[in-house]
């Protein structure tokens, strides 16, 4: 586990509680289950700010879930109290991202420019997944640009510059 909270990144969140031995839905931000498997250290933070470390002591896909048991979670009543609870790992204990793939939050901040240089705004977030997913780009005028986030619009990603570049269609 990581000892400084700004190197710790939300995975995913506790839907509610399941079953009566205190296990959990979990909804994972990621599609892989590489960055949430048995054994895995994780704090757990309730809205109210609370946290508490854990292990992954069990995990199980279960529709769009996982249904998870924690390490200190015993019954439903415990479960219960750590419903919405953001689920956080150590940036060292997240699973290396594929060749061309990037961590979302390694790339928020970096400018978002045309394949002619021209500057469009600031990568701010993503919605959406897959095919229909977007960057959420925060224009020079403060405006909210939304940019297809599939390999046909984007050019490449510049790691060492911080910039993103994207190949506009007509018209956009």
């Amino acid at each position: 586990m990581t000892e400084k909270k700004e190197e710790l990144i939300q995975i995913g969140e506790i839907y509610r509680e399941h079953g009566i031995k205190g296990e959990v839905k979990v909804w994972v931000y990621s599609r892989s289950d590489e960055n949430f498997r048995k054994g895995m250290p994780v704090i757990l933070r309730r809205t109210d700010g609370e946290e508490m470390e854990a292990k992954i002591l069990e995990v199980t896909p279960f529709q769009q879930w996982f249904l998870t048991r924690f390490s200190f979670l015993k019954n439903p009543e415990e479960a219960r109290l750590w419903r919405k609870a953001k689920i956080l790992v150590g940036r060292k204990d997240l699973a290396s991202a594929g060749m061309g793939e990037y961590y979302l939050f390694d790339l928020i901040g970096y400018a978002v420019v045309d394949i002619g240089g021209c500057v469009i705004g600031t990568l701010e977030g993503m919605m959406g997944e897959g095919e229909t997913a977007l960057f959420v780009v925060c224009g020079q005028d403060e405006k909210e640009i939304l940019i297809p986030a599939v390999p046909a619009w984007i050019e490449k990603v510049d790691r060492k510059g911080k910039k993103i570049v994207v190949k506009l269609q007509e018209g956009l």
